[in-house]
């Protein structure tokens, strides 16, 4: 300078950061006057403000573990300068949260209060959360995250293995599980077994208190609770199964029912019949009814009469319309489901009959003056035996020297009643329900009835083909699949002691058509030709014919005459090949007769 003194000057350069903030620097200066003189330098001093958004914003708590529907707060830490905020952002697994948007979800997470408040945490509300803010200077830094776990309980459902109905004659080993559709965490601590709607067990049956079955170090403790064995499940384990689960966060809601059904075959079977009282061709109702109708429910029953099966009646209730002497028998029946038979029912019933008569006084009866005695006789038909009064002039009859009254009870259900029994007569006015019956191959017969008047009572036998067929019977009852041999005439006989009487009836057994085919060599005019002739034997005998080659009808060539029909070929390479014949009547179609022409 111009007084010989010097001018100096010293420049500090740096890079201002929040460090830097608000930190006092101070610039000495000193010389050797100083120095000699033992003066401090002079010194200046300054703060400097640095303005900045905090780089190291960061969250609290880093990890956090709650349970489904409880509240929960994340602080956002930061410092910056200016420390007034203009945004504040809340970010979930990278995503923006509408913070302001959802008011019902969440509170603060604004520049007032930047701490983000979430209500009724979800399952939705687990996961990362970072945050962000920002002043005039700019935004801030993501330095850390917090994560957010959010326990909550399981939604579960019943699983069988195997599926499925069960059946109770095996006794299987069935196991249930009770699978997470939706927890977290999803491991299943404990688990309540629940039967038609019934606590049946809870698992693991240890816990650390006084009411455990097991102590916390029994093996038993180790089990998994989501499991259930049945073994050997019968009956008694059919019904609706659900489950309860619980984890860390607490137990979860009940499961949807699921049904383990376990079928058996039906109880004891027992007879009843209304009206108890049965009244011959009056109607009686027979039910067979069980103790236990079985699982699945029994839906066929097999009943039987004096041990001869009925298999037209497969019902609960066999309703016989008209009670008779086949009525008076000993039934059973057998009730039967998918799983097998239930026990067997036995009933002997027994028919009761009002006093009718079966032969009435003539209205007029005349005899020879000089006869040495005179006959009347009527027959009734009752059950239990009824008494017979004779009456004359409306004055009751005794026995004494001039009149004699003798009842017989007869078999069955007759009672005769007579003046002086003398009367000796042989089987007459023999009837037969049916005189021809038509029945298919392999069907049941209906039955035949045949009936006369005697006295003695009649007995009946019956005759087919010079064989006796069956005795002791008015009843013609072939009660087993017909075959067409034993087609014809049967003759019912009727005989007492004083001598018999015949009726006769038919039966017609009607069959499919069987057939065989012929070969011919002849000629039509003067060309070679091959005859094929389809010969049936059928009942009824009123057939149709069709021919084919492979898989060609013909209809050319054909002549039908009653159980024959003839197809004319030429003889040529074209004819060659497998014909079939079918043949058809009311009864059903043949099975196809063949015969393969070679050459």
């Amino acid at each position: 300078m111009e007084d010989g003194t010097f001018e100096t000057q010293s420049r500090l350069t740096f890079i201002g950061t929040r460090y830097e903030n608000e930190v006092q620097f101070v610039c000495e200066a000193s010389n050797e006057i100083l120095k000699k003189k033992d003066l401090p330098p002079i010194s200046h001093s300054v703060t400097i403000d640095v303005q900045c958004t905090c780089p190291n914003c960061y969250c609290a708590p880093e990890n956090m573990t709650l349970n489904e529907s409880m509240d929960f707060i994340l602080f956002c830490h930061y410092s910056a300068n200016p420390s007034q905020l203009t945004h504040v952002y809340w970010y979930l697994d990278g995503h923006q949260l509408d913070v302001a948007g959802r008011p019902d979800k969440y509170r603060n997470g604004n520049v007032q209060h930047p701490s983000l408040f979430v209500v009724n945490a979800s399952a939705d509300d687990m996961g990362e959360y970072t945050c962000r803010v920002a002043n005039q200077v700019g935004p801030s830094e993501v330095t850390n995250s917090a994560y957010v776990n959010v326990q909550y309980p399981p939604e579960v459902v019943v699983l069988a293995e195997p599926e499925g109905p069960f059946s109770e004659d095996t006794k299987p080993n069935v196991t249930l599980y009770c699978d997470v559709i939706k927890a977290h965490p999803d491991t299943l601590t404990r688990v309540r077994w629940f039967s038609n709607g019934t606590l049946l067990k809870e698992l693991p049956e240890c816990v650390d208190n006084s009411t455990a079955l097991y102590d916390s170090q029994s093996e038993l403790c180790n089990v998994d609770p989501s499991r259930l064995l049945l073994e050997y499940v019968m009956r008694e384990f059919h019904g609706n199964y659900s489950c309860e689960g619980m984890n860390a966060a607490g137990w979860g809601e009940r499961s949807s029912p699921v049904p383990v059904v376990v079928n058996y075959r039906p109880g004891q079977a027992m007879i009843e019949y209304y009206p108890e009282v049965v009244i011959k061709d009056q109607p009686v109702t027979l039910t067979c009814n069980s103790l236990d109708s079985g699982r699945p429910e029994a839906s066929t029953f097999r009943w039987t009469r004096n041990s001869h099966l009925v298999p037209d009646v497969t019902t609960r209730d066999w309703k016989i319309d008209s009670a008779s002497l086949e009525t008076k028998a000993n039934f059973t029946c057998v009730p039967i489901n998918s799983e097998g038979e239930g026990g067997m029912a036995s009933m002997v019933i027994n028919v009761l009959a009002r006093p009718t008569f079966i032969t009435r006084l003539p209205t007029y009866h005349g005899a020879l003056m000089s006869a040495d005695e005179v006959s009347l006789t009527c027959h009734v038909e009752c059950s239990p035996n009824c008494s017979i009064a004779w009456l004359k002039d409306n004055m009751p009859l005794e026995n004494d020297t001039h009149y004699s009254v003798k009842n017989v009870h007869l078999p069955a259900d007759f009672a005769s009643g007579q003046y002086e029994n003398k009367s000796r007569d042989p089987p007459e006015g023999i009837t037969i329900s049916t005189k021809r019956l038509q029945v298919k191959e392999d069907e049941l017969p209906s039955k035949i009835k045949c009936s006369a008047w005697s006295y003695p009572e009649p007995s009946y036998y019956w005759v087919h083909n010079g064989e006796t067929v069956i005795t002791g019977s008015s009843i013609l009852n072939l009660d087993y699949p017909i075959k067409r041999n034993q087609a014809g005439e049967y003759e019912c006989v009727a005989e007492n002691r004083h001598g018999k009487q015949k009726a006769i009836t038919v039966l017609d057994v009607l069959f499919k058509p069987e057939c065989k085919i012929d070969r011919h060599d002849t000629t039509v005019g003067e060309t070679a030709a091959l005859l094929l002739i389809c010969r049936a034997y059928a009942n009824p005998q009123d057939v149709s014919f069709r021919w084919r080659l492979g898989n060609e009808t013909l209809s050319d060539s054909i002549e039908v005459s009653g159980l024959e029909s003839r197809l004319t070929l030429e003889a040529s390479p074209s004819a060659l090949g497998t014909y079939y014949c079918y043949v058809n009547n009311t009864v059903g179609e043949s099975i196809p007769c063949e015969i393969d022409v070679t050459g």
